[in-house]
């Protein structure tokens, strides 16, 4: 008995959008704005489901969008829209494995006789993709940020402080 109130905890968890990325939000971009803009503290909707694409996606942006002013280099713009790329893939993949798994566990979930193990053996392949799908974008986020020299680091903190003072009116 104590399996199945687990089971049913774990399928609710799942069920309940605790997975990084929907098909909607697989699609990427930022329609004319950054995909997360800071107000006061908080941020827009999450567009990407995964709060580490969120920011890999809005650092991104704002990188391209602040090129002159940081001095990018052509390389460096071009590994930027690189990363960009295979990130928005790897959200699309992720979106499908994320589909193809909630086909798998309603059909699953509709048998007369619901096997529990084949239920676990689902959930547990799910939650393995989630953690790589995370483990993936921090990867990414991290070989992002290593594409500004030092004085691109600088120069893009101050820019962000001169735009934050800007928009609080400080």
């Amino acid at each position: 008995m104590k399996k199945s109130i687990w089971m049913f905890s774990i399928l609710a968890l799942v069920l309940s959008g605790a997975v990084f990325i929907s098909p909607a939000q697989a699609h990427g971009g930022h329609g004319g704005s950054y995909p997360m803009k800071h107000h006061g503290g908080s941020h827009e909707e999450n567009k990407y489901g995964c709060p580490i694409a969120e920011k890999f996606f809005f650092k991104a942006h704002y990188f391209i969008d602040h090129q002159q002013q940081l001095g990018l280099s052509e390389p460096q713009i071009n590994d930027i829209k690189a990363l960009k790329h295979d990130m928005k893939k790897a959200l699309i993949k992720n979106a499908a494995a994320n589909q193809i798994f909630g086909l798998d566990l309603k059909q699953q979930l509709s048998e007369p006789k619901m096997d529990q193990a084949v239920v676990g053996a689902l959930i547990d392949k799910q939650a393995a993709a989630v953690a790589a799908g995370a483990k993936d974008a921090a990867a990414a986020y991290a070989n992002l940020i290593s594409i500004l020299t030092p004085d691109q680091t600088k120069k893009i903190k101050e820019l962000w402080l001169a735009h934050e003072a800007k928009e609080h009116g400080e």
